[in-house]
């Protein structure tokens, strides 16, 4: 078992992040680093507001339910003055594969 050294003198184990199989634990800084490049990798046209988000930095259409998102939206509709915001859904707009991008890098 490895220690680590903590600022205050004391000493703990230290964290394995790396699993048996060669997989990363899901709060490995490596794991959350890797799983936010490739989401910023991938980039989807949206209809609504002709443009292209990525799953990292979504458009306003696409963002998803909590509270923090429901503040953007409010905000979004009293300066556009819209009554209401629709959620783009598959059945409003035909989204297909063609719409997906991904980044060569």
């Amino acid at each position: 078992m490895e220690w680590e050294k903590l600022p205050n003198g004391k000493w703990k184990p230290k964290k394995i992040f790396k699993k048996e199989n060669g997989k990363y634990q899901f709060d490995d800084p490596r794991y959350i680093a890797i799983s936010q490049k490739k989401m910023a990798a991938v980039k989807i046209m949206c209809l609504n507001c002709k443009g292209f988000y990525t799953l990292l930095e979504p458009c306003i259409h696409h963002l998803p339910d909590g509270y923090k998102n429901y503040k953007l939206k409010q905000e979004y509709k009293k300066s556009k003055n819209i009554d209401d915001v629709k959620p783009a859904t598959l059945f409003d707009s035909e989204i297909t594969n063609d719409y997906i991008m991904e980044d060569e890098t």
